[in-house]
C-alpha cells in the first residue's frame, strides 16, 4: 500500500526532529563532528519533508542524503531564495559531516568553523519557507495540526 505524501512528510519531520534534538544535544563549541553528523541527518530529514509534495519517489532516492543537491531542490522546487543563500557555504560544510569517517580525518572535519548558531538560525530558515511550518503533520490526540506544528515549531526549539 503507497504511503501518503502527508504521511511521508510527517515521517521525515519526525526522524529531521530527533536527528537535531540529538545533535543539539551532542553539540559544543567548535562543532564536534558526531553532532554535525546528527544535524546532517535532521537537516536532510526537513529539506526531504519539505520537498515531498513537489517531487516524485525516484527523485528523492536519487537526492540520497547529499545536501548540496537536496538543498539546491528545495530553492529551486519551492522557489524559495529570498534570504537562503546566505547558508549555502553552511550546507556545504556541514554536508562534509555526511558519514563519520576516520579519527585523522574527524580531527580535521572539527576545526569546520560550523556553528549551533548557523546550524539553529538555517533551522529556522527551512522551517519558515517550508510546508514543515504550515500543516500537514499529525497532530497528537486533542490538538490540531497547525497546533502540532507551532508547539514544534514555535516553542524556542531552534534556539
Amino acid at each position: 500500500m503507497p504511503v501518503s505524501t502527508q504521511d511521508l512528510q510527517s515521517a521525515y519531520f519526525d526522524f529531521g526532529f530527533r536527528y537535531y534534538v540529538a545533535g543539539r544535544l551532542a553539540a559544543a563549541e567548535p562543532m564536534h563532528p558526531v553532532a554535525a553528523n546528527l544535524l546532517h541527518h535532521a537537516i536532510a530529514m526537513f529539506l526531504i519533508s519539505a520537498i515531498c509534495a513537489h517531487t516524485a519517489r525516484n527523485e528523492r532516492d536519487k537526492l540520497g542524503y547529499d545536501l548540496n543537491r537536496i538543498w539546491k531542490v528545495f530553492k529551486g522546487r519551492l522557489r524559495v531564495v529570498n534570504g537562503l543563500d546566505r547558508f549555502d557555504e553552511t550546507m556545504r560544510a556541514l554536508h562534509e559531516f555526511e558519514t563519520i569517517r576516520s579519527s585523522q580525518t574527524m580531527v580535521r572535519e572539527a576545526t569546520s568553523g560550523l556553528s549551533l548558531d548557523e546550524i539553529e538560525s538555517l533551522m529556522k530558515a527551512i522551517c519558515g519557507a517550508s510546508v514543515i511550518n504550515k500543516a500537514g503533520l499529525n497532530p497528537r490526540q486533542g490538538e490540531s495540526r497547525t497546533t502540532r506544528v507551532g508547539a514544534l515549531v514555535n516553542r524556542d526549539i531552534f534556539i
